[in-house]
């Protein structure tokens, strides 16, 4: 299960963690988002992004992450 606690440090990410980032990473590429490569980067979101693309990036990330879940189940 994941846990809910808040990340402060890297050293508190787990492993499974990191394998669910990996796995994610690589699923939003094949969708064309591209995000930082490392489970330990923090990402951001530019004023050049106009609100429809945010909304698009919400569908393909949230979708995404319920099928990278899925098969680290």
């Amino acid at each position: 299960a994941c846990s809910t606690e808040i990340i402060r440090r890297a050293d508190n990410i787990s492993e499974k963690g990191v394998s669910l980032f990996n796995r994610m990473y690589h699923l939003m590429l094949e969708k064309g988002m591209y995000f930082g490569p490392s489970a330990y980067e923090v990402g951001f979101v530019s004023s050049a992004h106009q609100e429809d693309q945010l909304h698009q990036a919400v569908e393909i990330i949230s979708s995404i992450a319920e099928q990278a879940w899925n098969t680290m189940r």
